[in-house]
């Protein structure tokens, strides 16, 4: 096959205009990038189309929604989370000589000569595009960690209290605490992050613990954690979010900032004390996103340019109404990002 030069594939294939091409290559004495992700960097490509144009400059198979087959994890086994993100790299399948493996860079061999030695298998390459690997590695490995219902088990089966390891994880599907609570409380916000639910309810009943999340403004049974767990579970909360563990009879409210699968996510804790211990709710916002624009958050286009209208006056109330999960932060906050600027003082109370 004649070899194709990348940014002949981008201007013919996926309409990158030629003058993009020649400003990247111009920019990269300085920026030392390759010229893929200098087109990246400048908003010139999309990740997609440039994992595509590498498939087609390599001919490699490129994979649009990579899923990860259960052999898969005897692999995942042998190679650390970090070093997968380093190389951006995931294994999808094994067989007896061989690995599927999905690769953003389809020229780095560095990591391949790596599993070669270690597995003894042939190496089979395909491509995904840089988010897809992401989202893969965090799916991979999490399920290889074993999620809360495994957690769960440990807790059960050790006498181990241990709240205080690992604080401030860089990410809590990184985190490698053996402490079951510490295990489970990771388990359980990942899993309500990933589930997309905007708050998770821990209630304590006379012989049970029961965990709810709240996803579109439906409270779901998830787990049932073993009752004992109770005290350990509402304290390494309590920890995490800076709050009094010796005060349970008066309620406390508190916050706290993880990062889930690379993503902010600010968590406000709300404890209160009940009959049978402490009822905790905790309440998920993704900051990562920012504010969404008015235009993007659902406002009937004959109300939208009153209220647009509404917000920039000097002066007034504005009432916004609606049941746990309808909007009402997204849509205040869009409201001051439309008009905030260098001469306005906003603060929110």
């Amino acid at each position: 096959m004649e070899w194709q030069r990348l940014g002949d594939i981008l201007t013919r294939q996926f309409a990158v205009p030629a003058t993009a091409i020649d400003q990247a290559l111009q920019d990269q004495a300085a920026s030392g990038l390759r010229i893929g992700e200098q087109l990246l960097a400048q908003g010139n490509v999309q990740e997609e189309d440039l994992a595509q144009a590498l498939a087609l400059q390599s001919g490699l198979e490129y994979v649009h929604n990579p899923e990860l087959q259960p052999s898969a994890l005897e692999v995942l086994e042998l190679v650390p989370i970090g070093y997968a993100k380093q190389y951006h790299l995931i294994p999808l399948e094994k067989t007896a000589h061989k690995i599927v493996l999905a690769v953003t860079d389809p020229y780095d061999h560095r990591p391949l000569n790596d599993l070669t030695s270690l597995t003894g298998c042939r190496i089979s390459l395909c491509l995904v595009s840089a988010r897809s690997l992401l989202q893969t590695i965090h799916r991979g490995y999490e399920e290889l960690a074993g999620g809360a219902q495994e957690a769960i088990e440990d807790i059960d089966q050790s006498s181990d209290i241990d709240l205080v390891g690992g604080l401030e994880p860089a990410d809590l599907i990184d985190a490698s605490d053996e402490a079951p609570v510490i295990r489970f409380v990771n388990s359980m916000l990942t899993k309500a992050y990933k589930e997309r639910a905007s708050d998770i309810h821990i209630e304590p009943f006379e012989h049970d613990l029961v965990i709810r999340y709240r996803i579109d403004g439906i409270l779901y049974e998830v787990l049932r954690p073993p009752h004992r767990a109770q005290a350990s579970i509402v304290s390494r909360l309590k920890i995490m979010a800076n709050l009094d563990i010796a005060e349970k009879r008066l309620p406390q409210d508190g916050r706290l900032g993880v990062r889930i699968a690379g993503k902010e996510v600010d968590v406000r804790v709300s404890t209160l004390p009940t009959a049978f211990g402490e009822r905790v709710v905790l309440r998920l916002l993704d900051k990562s996103g920012g504010p969404s624009s008015l235009s993007r958050i659902g406002i009937d286009r004959t109300i939208l340019p009153r209220f647009e209208a509404m917000i920039r006056k000097s002066h007034g109330i504005v009432l916004v109404t609606g049941p746990t999960g309808a909007g009402k932060t997204s849509t205040l906050y869009s409201a001051l990002s439309q008009i905030n600027s260098s001469e306005k003082n906003i603060i929110t109370v």
